[in-house]
């Protein structure tokens, strides 16, 4: 299992070196509030993050996802590169692997994450992001795979005015 998250891992950083040069690139910065009527979660509506903060400032990413939870809003912030290159970090406490690409046009950006829970339990989680023609919502088909299972989404969020 080890192996076969860190081979996927290995590709979908090589695709990222390899798309990553000459295109211009889609900004996703702005605050994003999820639109649970288009949001589905393997056929159900989606229980993803409520807003997305995303921050894109020259090499850097930086997202803030916000959930609501019983005692309040809880705020989780990522932060990755735009170079394709891997990035140690931690992220909810969990040691974390991640990588962005993009897409050969430039329009979708891919996050590739590997993080290590409890007793090796490795979780890998991909994030396709897209924006609408218009630019007033972004979609993201999010996927991850653990020992628990998978799990799938597409999430849509609506630019916050």
């Amino acid at each position: 299992m080890r192996f076969l998250t860190a081979l996927i891992l290995v590709i979908l950083i090589s695709i990222s070196i390899i798309t990553f040069a000459g295109t211009e690139k889609v900004n996703f910065s702005g605050k994003w509030v999820l639109n649970s009527d288009k949001s589905l979660y393997e056929g159900h509506r989606t229980s993803a993050q409520k807003e997305l903060n995303v921050r894109q400032e020259g090499n850097d990413l930086i997202i803030d996802r916000i959930s609501q939870k019983f005692s309040g809003s809880g705020i989780i912030t990522e932060k990755f590169t735009l170079d394709g290159k891997v990035k140690d970090s931690v992220i909810s406490g969990k040691p974390t692997k991640s990588a962005v690409s993009w897409s050969a046009d430039g329009k979708k950006m891919t996050i590739s994450y590997m993080s290590i829970f409890a007793q090796n339990d490795i979780r890998t989680t991909i994030e396709i992001w897209e924006l609408s023609e218009d630019g007033k919502s972004l979609s993201v088909n999010y996927s991850s795979q653990s020992a628990k299972g998978t799990r799938n989404s597409n999430d849509v969020y609506d630019r916050k005015k």
